[in-house]
């Protein structure tokens, strides 16, 4: 689950979206994004989940942006990046691994 907290860290204001853990392990999956948008409440967000084949992730249609990474454990690394405005469509994610070849 994704959320979004409150300004004290205390409360979790709203979730924003979900990813499946373990059905992104059973399948064997390298990589997988999501986006969430709210102009009511001014969030922007693309997340997901990477194998620890991907070495690296360029979000190009955010000005090649690298999201934030926490290793969740199991090989596997949730990453996240928050936007100031509306995603720019269309949305284009390259996921590359050590020797900077193509995954997704």
């Amino acid at each position: 689950m994704f959320v979004i907290m409150d300004d004290a860290i205390k409360k979790v204001s709203r979730v924003i979206g979900f990813i499946n853990l373990e059905g992104f392990k059973n399948a064997g999956a390298i990589f997988d994004w999501r986006g969430t948008e709210s102009e009511s409440e001014d969030h922007y967000i693309l997340f997901g989940l990477a194998s620890d084949e991907v070495k690296s992730i360029i979000i190009e249609s955010e000005g090649s942006s690298q999201p934030n990474k926490i290793y969740i454990g199991d090989g596997v690394w949730l990453w996240y990046l928050e936007l100031e405005t509306k995603m720019k469509l269309p949305i284009v994610i390259k996921a590359l691994d050590e020797n900077g070849n193509l995954l997704n």
